[in-house]
């Protein structure tokens, strides 16, 4: 049945043509499928797509004989077009940030898929998945713009960290040129801001300003990043919209000057409060609007392929961009 103001009913169309049951929400698709079971017509074909060969050709060589029950595969860029198509287009008054991504070489992600295996005999749910995004540029930082930070760096000695408790929602380890990404992070700054320079004007304010925390960035805090990021997610109960917790850590060359570096910064700042736990400071920074606990407007499982668009267009309204309402920061060990 149609819904409130929709002027179409929602159609649904399937079939069964050997082992195969098709089902689609459009006429013209489920044609041409059926046309293709039936002829054998396999002319342009899913598989003469490069960049589908190149993911599903690099999983089903990890997986060797093991067959996946599902096997997925995306264009990010692409499926962002349809899925804001289908929501009616970009929002009126809001940063188109699917065309900001891709001027800023992010498009150079060409598609993300891979394999899912259930109930392996070791894992409940085993998933292999690769990311296709082939160099653009013939130099060592292989992207453009922006798109450079995307520099993970393999490391053979990988373990997890023994500080990570067992209960846990999530957990993801990587590493990252945190320095580089955030040299190659001003073009997107800027693009975002709309004003070429902002990223090096906010910079020297935060530096200069007699009312500001008067902090050099890359020389106090940025140069004594690491490589190794951590991200853990869990959840309190009981479980309400409010619920999730997220927790960030980075590694870092010189805990006490990046210690200092952060109580320089917060310090004076009236929403941050001081609680001293041993010989450590943990910084509670609370959003007085709102104390109810943090809003999480952060997706970092990946692209949900039967969910919305993985760019959203953002307002432009301050309130609305803050990705943490409330938070803790603390430098330890």
């Amino acid at each position: 049945p149609r819904e409130r103001g929709q002027l179409e009913p929602y159609l649904v169309y399937r079939f069964m043509a050997g082992d195969s049951l098709v089902i689609a929400d459009d006429e013209a698709v489920i044609r041409e499928i059926l046309d293709r079971l039936v002829t054998e017509n396999r002319d342009e074909s899913f598989s003469t797509v490069t960049a589908y060969r190149e993911v599903m050709n690099r999983v089903a060589a990890d997986a060797g004989a093991q067959a996946p029950q599902a096997r997925w595969f995306i264009d990010p860029f692409d499926y962002a077009l349809v899925m804001r198509a289908a929501n009616d287009g970009p929002r009126k008054r809001r940063k188109d940030m699917l065309a900001i991504f891709r001027s800023q070489g992010f498009d150079a992600i060409q598609s993300v898929g891979g394999y899912i295996h259930l109930a392996t005999g070791n894992h409940e749910i085993l998933h292999r998945t690769m990311i296709y995004a082939p160099a653009v540029e013939p130099t060592p930082t292989r992207y453009r713009l922006a798109a450079r930070m995307l520099n993970f760096p393999n490391d053979e000695t990988w373990n997890w960290h023994r500080w990570i408790p067992r209960e846990l929602a999530s957990a993801t380890n990587f590493r990252w040129k945190t320095q580089d990404a955030f040299e190659y992070s001003e073009t997107l700054v800027d693009a975002i801001a709309g004003s070429e320079g902002f990223f090096d004007d906010l910079l020297s304010s935060i530096e200069i300003d007699p009312n500001g925390p008067q902090i050099d960035v890359r020389s106090e805090f940025v140069r004594h990043l690491g490589q190794d990021v951590t991200v853990l997610s869990d959840y309190v109960y009981p479980i309400t919209p409010k619920s999730e917790r997220m927790l960030v850590a980075i590694a870092v060359s010189d805990e006490q000057a990046v210690r200092r570096t952060v109580k320089k910064a917060l310090v004076t700042d009236p929403d941050a409060r001081q609680i001293d736990v041993g010989q450590y400071t943990i910084w509670e920074i609370l959003d007085q609007e709102d104390e109810s606990g943090p809003d999480l407007d952060l997706d970092l499982d990946g692209i949900d392929p039967i969910g919305s668009a993985p760019f959203e267009e953002e307002e432009d309204s301050p309130e609305d961009e803050k990705i943490l309402r409330n938070s803790a920061i603390t430098v330890a060990h």
